[in-house]
């Protein structure tokens, strides 16, 4: 009887410390960068970001201070909506998928 106390305690004690390390792993792997994208479509460089001294943006040039600030990109279609769908998706826009001209 003593030794089934025994052996019952040690399998409680060594299942619980399996789930312990168990959800440790769990939210070691959750930990995914946190990505955050703002596509400003007709803004041109004319923040203090961007070098310019006379318009007045205290938030966007904070999120530009503290993440990424493309300042020399270029696109493969002369509409917004066409850039910002191969941007989101990798697909080229203007390849016959309407993404360029859909209502034309």
């Amino acid at each position: 009887m003593k030794s089934l106390r025994c052996f019952l305690l040690l399998f409680c004690c060594l299942s619980s410390s399996y789930s312990v390390s168990s959800a440790e792993e769990a939210t070691a792997i959750k930990k995914q960068p946190n990505v955050l994208l703002i596509c400003i479509d007709d803004l041109r460089p004319e923040l203090r970001s961007f070098g310019a001294e006379y318009i007045h943006s205290p938030n966007i040039d904070a999120l530009a201070a503290t993440g990424r600030a493309f300042h020399h990109h270029f696109v493969q279609a002369p509409t917004c909506g066409a850039s910002r769908y191969t941007l989101l998706t990798g697909q080229y826009g203007p390849a016959g998928n309407g993404a360029l001209f859909q209502r034309a």
